[in-house]
């Protein structure tokens, strides 16, 4: 009895289901959360507003210091959002697309910090490209929900 249970044949058989199991691991999506969709709207809708806000201020008038807390509370939604989606399972494209985001934001505080301005122009950029990286993120998740069904 042993004899078959340790065959060669029985030993192929738990070793190519074995290695399925962890392709289908490494092929599989984090399912759709709309806890962090919801996150990725709200945090998209208040980086809009930010930009839209300020290029309302006349350009001279656009010192860094008039903005610094917002900077400073957009950056604790980025992190708490980037928390958020690295405890997901299967996540790594948009945990990845977060961290990017996250990474323009800081370049834009020290920028702004640097200049102690923002000309129209480069805001009109920003607005361009939060709205790519947050339509990005976004499609994400869509992409997830059409996956899991």
């Amino acid at each position: 009895m042993s004899k078959q249970l340790f065959s060669k044949r029985n030993i192929s058989v738990v070793a190519l289901l074995a290695s399925l199991f962890m392709l289908s691991a490494c092929w599989s999506v984090a399912q759709r959360d709309e806890i962090a969709l919801a996150e990725v709207v709200t945090l998209s809708k208040k980086v809009m507003t930010f930009f839209s806000e300020m290029q309302i201020i006349p350009e001279a008038e656009r010192e860094y210091s008039k903005f610094e807390a917002q900077y400073a509370e957009i950056k604790g939604d980025i992190t708490a959002l980037l928390i958020l989606n690295r405890a997901r399972l299967n996540n790594e494209d948009t945990v990845e697309q977060i961290e990017i985001l996250s990474g323009h934001w800081d370049q834009d505080i020290k920028k702004h910090k640097e200049d102690n301005k923002m000309i129209d122009f480069i805001i009109q950029q920003r607005i361009i490209q939060y709205s790519d990286s947050f339509s990005a993120i976004i499609l994400g998740e869509q992409v997830k929900e059409a996956e899991g069904e």
